[in-house]
C-alpha cells in the first residue's frame, strides 16, 4: 500500500483477538453482527468484507481523491 500511495493512506492489521480491536468500534460491531472477515475500513467504515478487492479498494481510494504515486 506505501508502494503505491505513499503517506497518502495508512493501512493497519488488527487481528479480532487483539486488545486494539475496541479501537475500532465500527469492526467490533460488524463482527458481532456476523459479517465476514477479513473487515476493510476506510475512515472508520467497514468498506468490504470477506476479503481483499483490491481492484476495488483502489477505485474507492481514488474516488476520494486519492492517486497512486508508485
Amino acid at each position: 500500500m506505501r508502494q503505491d500511495f505513499g503517506d497518502q493512506v495508512l493501512m493497519e492489521y488488527v487481528d479480532v483477538d487483539d486488545e486494539r480491536l475496541g479501537d475500532y468500534p465500527q469492526a467490533k460491531e460488524a463482527l458481532q453482527q456476523g459479517r465476514y472477515l477479513p473487515l476493510v475500513l476506510i475512515n472508520g467504515a467497514v468498506t468490504f468484507e470477506g476479503g481483499l478487492p483490491w481492484r476495488y479498494l483502489l477505485e474507492e481510494l481514488e474516488q476520494m481523491g486519492i492517486r497512486r504515486v508508485g
